[in-house]
């Protein structure tokens, strides 16, 4: 059984954080909002804000305006990364809503991200879906 991330779980899950380049000190570059775009696998675009502030050498601390998300995003070789549950993550094949834990990760050149749930929540392959981050003035 395929699966498909709900937008609006990953919506709860990421309403504000900052990414930059990286350099000799990680977290310091990525301070600052950023405009998240994703698109659920019926195309649907979901749009939100993500702010971020420094919490340390290769640490961000990720909060959303929603307040749902207040969670920290660790440096993982050239990618920020970070985990959250949600109640209803994951929509299987037969409509189904379970729950999931799902990782995020962010390339902070490109500012392309991943959704990947964890596990095999419905039973089959899993599959990732896709963000892009725009830095806001």
């Amino acid at each position: 059984m395929k699966f498909t991330l709900l937008a609006a779980a990953a919506a709860a899950l990421v309403g504000t954080a900052t990414f930059g380049l990286s350099g000799s000190d990680d977290a310091a570059g990525f301070t600052g909002r950023y405009t998240y775009l994703a698109a659920d696998s019926g195309g649907t675009p979901f749009t939100t804000t993500w702010t971020v502030t420094s919490c340390g050498s290769s640490c961000v601390h990720i909060t959303t305006a929603s307040g749902l998300t207040d969670t920290d995003a660790h440096l993982e070789g050239s990618e920020w990364v970070f985990s959250k549950y949600d109640e209803a993550g994951i929509r299987c094949d037969n409509r189904k809503v379970l729950p999931a834990t799902i990782r995020f990760s962010v390339d902070p050149a490109s500012l392309r991200g991943k959704l990947q749930p964890q596990g095999d929540p419905c039973g089959g392959a899993s599959r990732e879906s896709g963000f892009t981050l725009t830095k806001l003035a």
